[in-house]
């Protein structure tokens, strides 16, 4: 039997978690490319840039979609309980193997990033703090590094704690200032903070660094990228930011890159519409956002901050349609989808700040 790496988030079920991989008999795992080929190797380490391990050269993530591993075990069991939302039986899965000195490193990392994002899901905050930390700790420079960067601040936040959550953020960056790729991979989750401390020329500088890194992988480049035309809109032109956000959505870049950029869109379409009291412009921006929630939806450990923007964009934007519908049946309709999209958000984001929104 095989289960695959990738997206599982039709359903939009906990996004950023356990990823659906595949199970086969033998040894050896399977990396399938985004260009259709294959990789045969044994995989040493999932490392925050490439995979590595015997019979291949490091495969850059840039390039996965997919990867069938071998002998998963019981990680399998874990995986299925969290994929369909049994966070307890999940847990006590997660507990059991971390204690299995048998199951693979790579499965080892897995769980202990996964049981942390377990922890956030069921607001225990301070244990999903511990968590992530443990794992920039005990797996350094692993596949989960800069996003466990990512969730630690996050929870930081969502404890009123901003300014410790940018504290212990620097505290990783400084720790990785000899790698000047991974440096700048973390320095998106700062810059994403300054951005929403009001602190556009800061965040700027960072972006921009992130952008121009030598040697950075794709992503860090075009996560870069979408933070200056962010930065751009926020600080009021909208012309030049439309410009850098119409060419990322032709880039071959994350489904979070192009989530962001279509909600980047979205944001200055709507703003457009609601000037102009515009019902059609209204309604192109609701697709921009809708894009984020179906088609570009995250892949399976990605972030999930655009996913929870597209649904927020959703919501409002169907109040916004609703508010100049003329007619009573369609305009019932608008709104109960606005009231689903709500609802969406704050079931899988219960502390999402894009539920302040409105």
């Amino acid at each position: 039997m095989k289960l695959k790496t990738g997206s599982f988030l039709a359903a939009a079920l906990f996004v950023g978690a356990l990823p659906l991989f595949a199970q086969k008999k033998g040894e050896g795992d399977t990396v399938n490319l985004r260009d259709g080929k294959q990789v045969q190797l044994t995989i040493d380490a999932e490392n925050w840039d490439a995979i590595v391990g015997k019979g291949s050269p490091p495969i850059p993530w840039d390039t996965v979609q997919s990867i069938e591993y071998a002998s998963p075990g019981d990680f399998t069991k874990a995986v299925e309980s969290f994929n369909s939302g049994n966070l307890p039986a999940a847990q006590k899965q997660f507990a059991v193997l971390k204690k299995d000195s048998k199951l693979r490193k790579i499965f080892k990392q897995q769980v202990a990033f996964n049981s942390a994002f377990a922890s956030e899901q069921e607001g225990k905050l301070d244990e999903a703090i511990a968590g992530y930390d443990d794992v920039i700790k005990s797996y350094d420079k692993g596949r989960f590094h800069v996003r466990a960067a990512e969730r630690l601040a996050a929870c930081m936040v969502a404890k009123q704690d901003v300014e410790g959550a940018m504290k212990a953020v620097e505290a990783i960056v400084a720790a990785v200032d000899a790698e000047p790729a991974l440096s700048a991979a973390l320095g998106l989750i700062r810059a994403r903070m300054l951005l929403e401390q009001k602190k556009p020329v800061d965040a700027k500088r960072l972006f921009a660094a992130a952008a121009l890194a030598t040697g950075a992988p794709a992503w860090v480049v075009f996560e870069g990228q979408l933070g200056e035309a962010t930065t751009i809109l926020r600080e009021g032109n909208a012309t030049d930011a439309e410009l850098r956000l119409r060419t990322l959505t032709k880039a071959d870049a994350s489904n979070h890159v192009l989530a962001g950029a279509w909600n980047g869109l979205g944001d200055i379409i709507s703003q457009r519409g609601r000037d102009k009291k515009d019902i059609d412009q209204l309604l192109d921006a609701l697709y921009c956002y809708l894009r984020g929630t179906t088609v570009y939806a995250p892949l399976a450990g990605d972030p999930s901050d655009e996913y929870e923007r597209a649904l927020a964009g959703s919501w409002l934007s169907f109040g916004y349609v609703a508010d100049l519908e003329p007619n009573k049946e369609t305009k019932a309709g608008h709104r109960a989808r606005a009231e689903s999209c709500r609802a969406l958000l704050q079931k899988e984001f219960p502390f999402s700040r894009f539920l302040e929104k409105k």
